[in-house]
């Protein structure tokens, strides 16, 4: 390996390479890996090459750009514009199974590969089969795929997105709710659209701010979620753990010092000193009320003893940290 000339752009070169034009058009978006000349490919915008079902065995790709990662990692990106509707055909559905194929935007490059040097949108028809898996996409070719297209019993199609708006370099990029991208570089900024704006690192990926943790109850305690209640869980508010939802004791109560949970708290929801906190109890009047501890080590015990059927409201329970 080696720099990769000639260098865009010479003043005095007249021999500048497709490939330092593709290099320097897209080096701004974040690459597919550290070190790697070719982006990890992605549409310009979320509304950009989306797929619709315009009525039969066809689907619709709408206009837009989309970057298409080259076929090695020093081939840079191809950059692949669409300039208006584009229907494409889908091969009938099997009588009892269910199919995936893939909408790809395809480019050809004779230089890497075969005698054809062109750009288009195209359908990769998958193996219909109880549980489908996605089409392998065919070499010779760099692809980014933009859609799966479910085809199921009687052509009934079903369009999944799978392409992401692709990401740049020092900027807060929007990402899909699936997005599980992690970060390339300490810094990296995201906006997510549950989470909001979130700076990641490389060791620590996306912080965990607001996102709701679902630890394992141990066999004494089972989630109760009747009437509508949430789930039981804890996140990260800032500097400080917040619980939510409701506990049942089970069948044949909890011991004194019975475990809540199966596993330690993560090191970083884990208080600085011991916390101990009552919890409210709903139903007849107790005959204690229930007290938990969560200690450094991230245990969380039930201090008393619990009749069956206790339900513990974990509503508010929150304490600091460090």
């Amino acid at each position: 390996m080696a720099v990769v000339n000639p260098i865009g752009y010479l003043h005095n070169v007249a021999t500048h390479t497709a490939q330092v034009d593709r290099l320097a058009s897209v080096g701004g978006l974040l690459p597919d890996a550290v070190g790697s000349l070719r982006s990890a490919g992605g549409v310009r915008a979320s509304t950009d090459l989306v797929t619709s079902l315009p009525g039969g065995l066809f689907v619709r790709v709408s206009a837009g750009v989309a970057y298409v990662p080259g076929p090695t990692n020093v081939a840079g990106t191809y950059i692949f514009p669409n300039d208006g509707n584009v229907d494409l055909a889908i091969a009938a559905a099997h009588a009892t199974l269910s199919r995936y194929d893939l909408v790809v935007a395809r480019v050809r490059d004779s230089f890497y590969s075969g005698a054809v040097d062109t750009g288009d949108l195209m359908v990769i028809t998958g193996t219909a089969a109880s549980s489908p898996i996605d089409p392998a996409l065919p070499v010779g070719a760099s692809y980014l795929v933009l859609d799966r297209v479910t085809v199921a019993p009687g052509n009934v199609l079903t369009i999944t997105r799978i392409a992401k708006p692709a990401k740049l370099v020092g900027g807060a990029n929007p990402v899909l709710s699936t997005d599980t991208d992690a970060p390339l570089y300490d810094g990296q900024v995201r906006v997510h659209p549950t989470y909001g704006v979130q700076v990641g690192t490389v060791a620590g990926g996306w912080p965990l701010d607001y996102q709701w943790q679902a630890p394992a109850l141990a066999a004494a305690f089972a989630e109760y979620t009747t009437g509508g209640y949430p789930p039981f869980g804890y996140r990260l508010e800032g500097k400080r753990i917040f619980f939510r939802g409701m506990l049942q004791v089970a069948t044949g109560g909890s011991g004194a010092g019975a475990a809540v949970l199966t596993a330690a708290l993560p090191t970083w929801a884990r208080p600085a000193h011991l916390q101990s906190f009552y919890a409210m109890q709903a139903g007849a009047t107790p005959t204690v009320w229930p007290r938990f501890s969560i200690d450094t080590a991230g245990t969380m015990l039930a201090t008393y003893a619990l009749p069956a059927g206790t339900f513990v409201l974990m509503h508010g329970v929150n304490y600091a940290l460090g």
